[in-house]
């Protein structure tokens, strides 16, 4: 299996969806493809709704959120339960998440 990344414009930001693999094996590809969609763009949602994610694919991401916010737009990351949270939890990047998705120690 391989990765998708559907775009949606709507309202001045780009609304991305990255499912599939995001794994080393597929990370030179993603990172073209997460580049041009990127290219234009000053605000960005990215939900990962991925059934892999390794290091490679968290720091592509990380990486992408980071390029948008350097060029003065903003960037979010959302994602549910599942091997992206997984994978962002491991690299003790969860506190990238928006607000609603971050860890609640209370619960």
């Amino acid at each position: 299996m391989t990765f998708e990344l559907t775009q949606d414009l709507s309202d001045g930001v780009m609304h991305l969806t990255l499912s599939g693999q995001a794994d080393v094996a597929r990370a030179w590809d993603l990172r073209a493809a997460l580049a041009e969609a990127l290219a234009t763009v000053d605000n960005v949602v990215l939900s990962l709704e991925v059934d892999r994610m390794d290091a490679s694919g968290v720091q592509l991401v990380m990486a992408a959120k980071r390029w948008v916010e350097a060029r003065g737009g903003s960037a979010s990351i959302k994602t549910a339960d599942g091997a992206a949270r997984a994978a962002l939890g491991a690299a003790g990047v969860l506190a990238v998440l928006d607000d609603d998705l971050k860890e609640n120690p209370d619960e």
